[in-house]
């Protein structure tokens, strides 16, 4: 979704429910094994090209308030992003 989104224009994708998210909930890797809850896919770019994604996920879904992870993480893969090689 990060690499194929061009509306998604270098953001930082965070999936924190994947069962009731409408992009990934009818996925296999969500319905079946290994039941992904939680995704989060990082764009790298390099002048103005996305390069490739950096991916996690977690078997277990991730509290919307603070998009599951710390603040300060979220952060610094936004720092990711647009980072020159």
């Amino acid at each position: 979704w990060t690499l194929l989104s061009p509306h998604r224009n270098g953001q930082l994708l965070i999936v924190n429910a994947a069962t009731t998210d409408r992009m990934f909930a009818t996925n296999p890797l969500v319905t079946g094994p290994p039941h992904i809850r939680f995704y989060i896919a990082v764009p790298i770019m390099y002048d103005g090209l996305l390069l490739v994604t950096l991916c996690g996920l977690d078997y277990a879904p991730r509290s919307s308030e603070s998009n599951g992870i710390d603040q300060l993480v979220i952060m610094q893969l936004r720092n990711l992003i647009h980072t020159d090689i």
